[in-house]
Formats: structure tokens, sequence, C-alpha cells
């Protein structure tokens, strides 16, 4: 796969900016009783999204061919693992309050302000959570954008005794998926 001599930075921002797109238009979420349901499921994404690319795979194929096949058709299949990381806040350095020079105070509220606030970033803790671990899974890729998206298999827990509709009654698995079966 090409990116036209692009940094890597702007690869991973063009990504997340195609992930977020999918999301927000494409993506369904779908819960499964036990793991043996997960893999099939994740099988036929995988199986559905390739077909519709041009890639048919069959059991029994050999590796090299099927990545001649994916090569030619341009279609390159990722799996990403993403963690969540707890990094100390960029606004307040860490300590949980922000120090407002007395002049801005003034300016800004024209009455008595206290010259130290709990930092609106991340709320006095110190310290900003980067959520990053709802990326994770399988990306499809058709040249340089994301085509398919199929999400790491994610225990779902039934919380409380109300029962939304649509939601399972039990705990399963939760796949997201930007695949359509």
């Amino acid at each position: 796969m090409t990116f036209n001599n692009k940094t890597l930075n702007e690869i991973k921002e063009h990504d997340i900016e195609n992930l977020e797109f999918l999301m927000t238009r494409k993506a369904k979420t779908h819960y499964l009783k036990d793991m043996h349901q997960v893999m099939w499921f994740m099988g036929q994404c995988m199986n559905t999204s390739l077909s519709r690319l041009g890639v048919s795979i069959v059991p029994g194929m050999h590796e090299k061919f099927v990545e001649r096949i994916m090569k030619e058709k341009g279609v390159q299949v990722e799996r990403r693992k993403y963690e969540d990381e707890v990094h100390p806040c960029p606004l307040c350095g860490g300590d949980g309050k922000i120090k407002i020079p007395k002049e801005r105070i003034q300016q800004q509220f024209n009455e008595n302000v206290p010259a130290e606030q709990k930092c609106p970033e991340c709320a006095g803790k110190g310290t900003v959570e980067k959520r990053e671990a709802w990326r994770s899974g399988i990306y499809i890729y058709k040249g340089n954008e994301i085509v398919d998206w199929i999400s790491k298999p994610r225990p779902y827990r039934k919380t409380g005794i109300i029962v939304k509709p649509g939601l399972p009654v039990d705990d399963c698995f939760m796949v997201i998926t930007t695949v359509r079966i």
C-alpha cells in the first residue's frame, strides 16, 4: 500500500478521520452470546467485505496466492491493537490546578476570583485519560482508504434492572462493524 510520501503522523491523522467518518455513518453493534458465535460472525464480516472488494477466498487457499490476489486488487487487511493511556494533563502540567494571571482575571470577570482554579481539562485530577482501545480491531483498506472495520470483541455486561429496548438481557459479547451482513 502506498501513501504518496505522507509522514506517519499524516497517515495516522487520515486513518482516524476515516474511521470516525465510518463510525458515524455505517457502524452497527452486534451482540453475540458466546465466543464461538463471535468468531463465526467476524469471519463472515471479513468474507463479505473482501468479496465486495473482489477478493474471493475459499478455505484451503495457499497464503501466498491470497496475498497475490489482494495485492492485485489493492486490498490490505491489518489487525491493530490500541491501549487506553493516561498522560499528565497538558493544561495544568499534572497538578490539577491552573494559575490565572491576576490582570486577566480582573479584565475577564471584574470581580474577585481565586488565582487558582480547578483545571477544566482534567477536572482537577492532574491526568488525562486517552481512550484508544475502542479502535482495536481489523482494518480493511482499498488503496489508501479504510473501507471496513471490525472491532475487537468486547464483553457486554447488563447493568441495572431496567433493560433498554434492543439491548440483550444477558451478558454477552459485543462486536461493532461497518460491514453490512
